[in-house]
Formats: C-alpha cells, sequence, structure tokens
C-alpha cells in the first residue's frame, strides 16, 4: 500500500504531487531531478548564513523540492499533524517533537569540537526529527555536509550510502525508548574522510533537559488503543511512558 496521509492518492497522485504521478520509479527520478537541480542554490543560502536554524532546514527543502511538491519546506506539523511516522522497525519523532530534534541536532553541529567528534550523533538527531513526508535523507544530507564543511571535513557520501541506509534500518536494542543505539560515522582513514557505521548515542537523554517530548510507541496492529496516532505502517501508535 502506497504510503498516502493525505487520503488522496488515486485522485492526485504520491503525495499530491505536481504530476499527480503514481508511479513509485517516476517519483523517485522526478525526485532526483528535482534534487539535482536545487542543490547548488540549496547549498549558496546554508553557507550565507551565519548560524543554521530550523527555519533553514525549512528552506532547504523548499529550494529542493519546490518544483515536485506544493508542500516543500512546510513540516509534517503544518502538513499532518496527527499522523507519527515510522520506515520498517524504525520510529521517527512525533510530528509536535520533530523541530526539537532537529534543533538539538543543529545546536550540536554547530559547535566545531563536538561536531569533530560526534559526527554521527549529529547525523542521528536530524535524521531522526525526519521534519518531512518525503525528502528527508537529501534535505539532511545538505545540511549535514554544511555543518562537516564548517567543522573541517567532508563525508564521501558515495562510499557510505549502503552501510548508512543498512544501519538506519536495523532495529537496535530498545530502539528508541531506554536510551537507544542510533546509527552514526566514525572516521575510517587519512584525509578526514568519514564512512557511516553503527555509533552509540543516547538521544533520549535530552528528554529529560526540556529538549525532546514523550515519543509515541508502535503497538503493530493493537488497534484497541484510543490513541488516534498512526504510523506510515499504519499501526496504531500509543504514548510511551515518560523517563
Amino acid at each position: 500500500m502506497s504510503f498516502d496521509p493525505f487520503g488522496d492518492f488515486e485522485t492526485r497522485g504520491y503525495l499530491r504531487n505536481v504530476f499527480g504521478e503514481k508511479d513509485p520509479d517516476i517519483i523517485k527520478h522526478l525526485e532526483h531531478s528535482a534534487f539535482v537541480a536545487g542543490i547548488a542554490e540549496a547549498s549558496k543560502h546554508l553557507a550565507s548564513i551565519s548560524r543554521l536554524s530550523y527555519g533553514d532546514v525549512l528552506r532547504t527543502h523548499e529550494i529542493l523540492f519546490r518544483d515536485l511538491y506544493p508542500w516543500a519546506g512546510q513540516d509534517r506539523m503544518r502538513t499532518v499533524p496527527e499522523i507519527a511516522v515510522s520506515k520498517g522497525p524504525v520510529l521517527f519523532a512525533h510530528p509536535r517533537d520533530a523541530k526539537a530534534a532537529v534543533e538539538y541536532g543543529l545546536k550540536l553541529g554547530s559547535d566545531v569540537p563536538a561536531m569533530k567528534a560526534r559526527p554521527g550523533e549529529v547525523m542521528g538527531y536530524l535524521a531522526f526529527g525526519h521534519p518531512f513526508l518525503d525528502g528527508n535523507g537529501r534535505t539532511i544530507m545538505v545540511v549535514h555536509a554544511e555543518l562537516a564543511e564548517r567543522a573541517g571535513f567532508s563525508i564521501e557520501w558515495t562510499a557510505t550510502r549502503s552501510s548508512w541506509i543498512s544501519t538506519m534500518r536495523s532495529p537496535s536494542k530498545n530502539y528508541g525508548y531506554e536510551g537507544t543505539s542510533q546509527p552514526g560515522v566514525e572516521a575510517l582513514g587519512p584525509g578526514g574522510r568519514f564512512s557511516l557505521a553503527a555509533h552509540g548515542t543516547r538521544m533520549y537523554e535530552h528528554r529529560r533537559e526540556g529538549y525532546l517530548g514523550a515519543w509515541p510507541r508502535c503497538r503493530g496492529a493493537d488497534r484497541s488503543s484510543g490513541c488516534r496516532h498512526r504510523c506510515r505502517d499504519g499501526h496504531i501508535m500509543t504514548p510511551s511512558a515518560g523517563p
């Protein structure tokens, strides 16, 4: 079943794309073309900002996907605030908490020593925030690349894509609740090049400090809960217990 948070896939296509297209292979091609067309402008915009903010992440997404999605640059809190999103075993931040997760990632990534020492943790927060219905990976990659540039290193994305994707999609023990392990990056050799690998972080420890809210817990096909939030796979989401 196609991801259809707006409930109008049959009449307006995948996520209301301007072409009304439904074919997933064509959608992938359109997204790639939009990204290639906008990446120079997006990178130039980010480079012109002294300190990156959540608004700059939204603007980056808008630049990259405005020719494809009419909602480009709008986060999930604006587009579908009642829907929590997951991908495989990975549960992303609830719409109301996505901004806090991304902002903390930006705060950490703007600290040059921290960015050099823990670039994977920065990526983890940005990826976990997952602020958009689609286009998160490309948007986050551009933002993270700018943070890395400011810290004096770069990432070989072409060499790390497969390990990054596999790690991001792999469930970890206690994923998303009591101090999870998240994907990250580790230096693999000379030249300041990094590759994505497993890197332990405690993304939820900052919940106690007020950075992040209480995250919903996926209950699979259990539809007995009164909570209305559903994950991307259609499962009911219920609030997790606080610390």
